[in-house]
């Protein structure tokens, strides 16, 4: 199981690398491994506290999202601050797009 799950690790720090963050969709496939599921899994056991502490801590180590909505979150309330710098409030219109972000929607 070690061998397994360091593979899996592995492959999550090659997509750490290739894309710059560590929020992999659930859906991605990284050398024909499930590595979204993996992901999801990870923070499944998490949440159940059942993930080795040692796991956790290199997850950690690498910026791992426990939580990808909270991270979503804080990435959108980001965006909103910025346009309310910039226009002094925080009315922004529906279709209004902050850094390829559907601010609006949000």
């Amino acid at each position: 199981a070690n061998k397994k799950w360091d593979a899996m690790f592995a492959l999550l720090l090659q997509f750490i690398a290739q894309n710059g963050h560590c929020n992999v969709p659930q859906s991605h496939i990284e050398h024909s491994k499930f590595l979204g599921e993996w992901v999801k899994n990870q923070r499944a056991l998490n949440g159940k506290n059942t993930l080795e502490q040692r796991r956790v801590n290199r997850l950690e180590h690498v910026g791992f999202i426990w939580n990808g909505q909270d991270e979503k979150w804080d990435e959108m309330f980001t965006l909103l601050l910025q346009f309310m710098t910039k226009n002094s409030h925080c009315n922004v219109p529906r279709s209004h797009i902050e850094q390829s972000k559907f601010l609006g929607e949000w």
